[in-house]
């Protein structure tokens, strides 16, 4: 038995019962694949390379949550912002190269950039953006960007099949080396987890990477466990499985959705270009007209609410699920909607439904099916009827009624890695537009609004495999060019 929910006071009740509501992780069943496991064992769909921080439910989560949550912190969002604007300068010169031709490659782009940040974000390595494949590692027959850039592209493929068809002849070649990724992309973790402890044992201070600080949290929890709770009441460490299945779930979740959201916010910037013209003055006006230098810190972040509103309203209208799912379990749980209560049975898969809770004109206004950025700002210059004009530095961000909007789900189970994707997509369109526009390219004997048009189709033309996201974007050709 199936349930939707979509009232917010409801949601929030679900989100804050989460005893009484688990998270369903039955419903990710399918075959570990890792070499030395039998085919036979079930287990959840992203446990690839282990069990983490999604797949878990009771005190085995408050375990993983209370490990996995602190690698996400301020020291390591400075370097996602880092990392963004290095990434998004070399993305754009590239964008510039193909001219008044455009670019078909946006989406496939937007993924190179999140996979090159989560790497510098979660190992400390950095690649320049059109820099190719890194040569493989001594010892390994690929590199640790190949082998984890496969992964992802054929993560379906490696849920999907056990490990001995990936080796057959008949099996496309693209496959074979996602089974090669698989144990390769294993190997490098686990190197990086060895050298980490080696540092640990030798005293020496660790970077501000996730792998870092994640190996550094679960070793020092093992150590408490040990020497100051002989009864075993003290939460342990992650097991070296556990530790590599939540590095596969940082990159995972991460790349998939951040570089979705940026593809479909760059084709709805380039189809709506007064939203283009409203983030340029906002960049402009916190950087002081600065292309790079000094003025690029991250402190600059908090100041550019309007980069921020273009990723919540992408979000608001394309979120990557469409709802998320709870359990009763063996219990029956009763719930009120508007002081009525209502007794679900168990073993009742509860959906909290995110599209109807993002679209409610009573919470979202008239317009609620329309992208509009400016919905998130109020205080926005273009929102003001009359009165004087207020400054940017004025403008605050909307905040919704709780249980209305859930891009990151909500209550304990919120996306430990929020701030991470929040900063990424900031930098990356404060890179983008503050002193450059972008443009469909129009096909033969097509007006400029005929071209939106189509890239507004285009949009529309979406699917949902592992999340939300655009059918064919190559469909639609960009051109980039300086304002």
């Amino acid at each position: 038995m199936q349930l939707f929910l979509a009232n917010p006071d409801t949601i929030e009740d679900v989100f804050l019962r989460r005893k009484d509501f688990p998270k369903p992780v039955h419903m990710y069943n399918t075959l570990k694949l890792l070499p030395q496991d039998s085919p036979d064992d079930p287990l959840e769909m992203l446990e690839i390379f282990g069990r983490n921080v999604n797949t878990v439910e009771g005190q085995d989560w408050v375990r993983h949550r209370k490990l996995t949550a602190p690698p996400f912190n301020e020291r390591n969002s400075n370097i996602v912002w880092t990392e963004s604007i290095q990434q998004a300068r070399g993305m754009l010169d590239w964008w510039k190269d193909y001219g008044s031709n455009g670019v078909r490659t946006t989406a496939k782009d937007a993924k190179i950039l999140s996979l090159n940040v989560l790497i510098s974000a979660g190992f400390g390595m950095s690649y320049p953006f059109a820099s190719g494949r890194d040569p493989p590692t001594q010892g390994f027959t690929m590199s640790y960007q190949e082998a984890l850039s496969l992964v992802l592209e054929y993560t379906l493929v490696i849920v999907a099949l056990p490990k001995v068809l990936l080796r057959l002849p008949f099996i496309p070649e693209a496959w074979v080396r996602a089974g090669q990724a698989t144990i390769g992309f294993q190997r490098h973790i686990a190197k990086m987890v060895d050298k980490e402890r080696s540092l640990i044992s030798q005293g020496v201070s660790g970077a501000a990477s996730l792998t870092s600080l994640l190996v550094r949290g679960s070793e020092e929890a093992r150590r408490k466990k040990a020497h100051t709770d002989q009864e075993g009441n003290a939460p342990n460490g992650l097991t070296d499985e556990e530790i590599y299945g939540n590095i596969f779930l940082f990159n995972f979740a991460g790349h998939e959705t951040t570089a979705n959201i940026l593809t479909y916010s760059i084709l709805l910037l380039a189809a709506h270009p007064q939203w283009q013209d409203w983030l340029s003055e906002e960049v402009e006006h916190v950087f002081g007209g600065e292309h790079g230098g000094q003025a690029w810190t991250y402190d600059k972040f908090p100041k550019l609410k309007r980069c921020l509103a273009v990723m919540l309203e992408t979000l608001r209208l394309y979120n990557p699920v469409v709802a998320v799912p709870k359990y009763t379990d063996d219990r029956a749980q009763t719930i009120y909607i508007d002081g009525s209560a209502y007794v679900i049975p168990p073993k009742t898969l509860v959906m909290l439904n995110i599209c109807a809770m993002h679209t409610n004109p009573r919470y979202w206004g008239e317009d609620s099916l329309n992208w509009r950025p400016s919905r998130w700002i109020t205080t926005s210059l273009c929102d003001q009827k009359s009165g004087p004009q207020e400054p940017i530095e004025q403008e605050t961000l909307f905040e919704p009624r709780k249980g209305t909007y859930l891009p990151w789900s909500g209550g304990a189970r919120v996306c430990v890695g929020k701030k991470f994707s929040q900063v990424e997509f900031v930098a990356v369109m404060a890179v983008l537009f503050q002193k450059h526009r972008v443009e469909p390219v129009m096909e033969t004997g097509e007006s400029v609004e005929k071209a939106r048009r189509r890239v507004v189709g285009v949009i529309e033309d979406s699917l949902l495999r592992m999340t939300l996201q655009v059918r064919d974007p190559t469909l639609a050709a960009i051109s980039w060019k300086k304002r």
